[in-house]
Parts: structure tokens; sequence; C-alpha cells
């Protein structure tokens, strides 16, 4: 029974009078709000502020007066505990059964349309990554008083980061195909 509770999804373990209610406070968002409110769904979790309104292509003013409406009617709050620092970031649903209900009602193409954003963004900061461990390592040869052939291994290195860099537009490509057709065969397979 276990097993098969832990796979029923929290929208099927709710009272209809709680997700009407909960409908009923999104029913009252603004559109800024309200795509603030999808992103935060579809992420997750790791709900900064920057990737809030990145993914919900919100302006930071937009994002700002967004984030303030929904913190004020409890469908978001400020903080995530950072056990490592003891300190709170971000945002974060007061309870599963909130993020579920929206989730929901935003529907499949507009999650879908998100979840690509969110994917983009991630691959994004992945390449800056790179970009910078490049960069860094780099620096450290140039900075170095390594021998011959351990500058030779540092260089190498420097340069496999180099060529993952130029071929990354086309690795992000074939990565966002793949989730395309995930998503239709997804979409097929529950028709």
């Amino acid at each position: 029974m276990t097993g098969l509770l832990a796979q029923t999804p929290v929208g099927e373990l709710m009272p209809l009078s709680v997700i009407e209610l909960i409908r009923s406070q999104l029913a009252r968002l603004t559109p800024s709000a309200w795509a603030l409110l999808v992103a935060g769904a579809v992420l997750g979790q790791g709900l900064t502020f920057e990737r809030l309104i990145e993914v919900a292509q919100l302006d930071e003013q937009q994002g700002l007066r967004a984030s303030e409406e929904l913190l004020r009617s409890g469908l978001l709050c400020e903080g995530t505990l950072l056990k490592e620092s003891q300190a709170f970031v971000g945002y974060a649903f007061p309870r599963e059964m909130i993020r579920e209900v929206v989730y929901q009602e935003a529907g499949a193409t507009r999650r879908r349309l998100m979840q690509r954003r969110a994917s983009m963004i991630t691959s994004r900061q992945t390449f800056r990554e790179l970009f910078l461990r490049c960069a860094e390592s780099e620096a450290n040869l140039s900075n170095s008083d390594l021998n011959g052939a351990d500058m030779t291994g540092a260089h190498l290195q420097g340069a496999d980061l180099r060529k993952a860099l130029m071929n990354w537009p086309s690795l992000e490509g074939e990565l966002i195909h793949l989730k395309q057709l995930n998503q239709a065969k997804e979409d097929y397979d529950g028709l």
C-alpha cells in the first residue's frame, strides 16, 4: 500500500474543497504573479528571484511586484534553509499541494514552455561554469611555474574545455531536440 501511495500524485489525494480553495486564490492573481508562480511550480526547488523572473520572462520590477503579491497571499514564502550555512535564500511553496495545484492548473502547453526555458537557463549556467573553468585554467597556466610535462597536461586540459565550449551550441540543440522528442512521445502515449 505504501508503494501505491507514493506513486499517487498529490493532487489525487487532496479533498476537492482544498483544491477549490487554492484555485480561488489563484483566480485573484495578476498575470505577472501567475507567471511567476507557474515558473516556481515548474522549477520545483531552487527558487531564486533571478531564476523565477527569467523562466517567467518578467523584468525585475514586474517580478518584484509579483513576488510581493505572492508572499502577501501566502502562495509563496521566503526562505529555504541552506543546511551548511544556516542561511535563508530564495522562495518556496508553503505546501506541496499548492505547487501541485498550480502545476496542474497551468496546463500542458504552458508547463512545456516554462520547462524549455528552465532547461535553456540551466544550459547557459553550465556553459558559464565551463567558460569560467577554462579561463581559470588558462590563467593558472600563464601564472604557473610548471615544468614541461605539467605544462603540457594543463594546456591539454584547457584545450579540451575550449573544444567543449566550441561544440556547445550543437550539443545544446541536440539536447533540446531530444527533450522535444521525449515530450512528443509522452504526449502521444497519453492519447
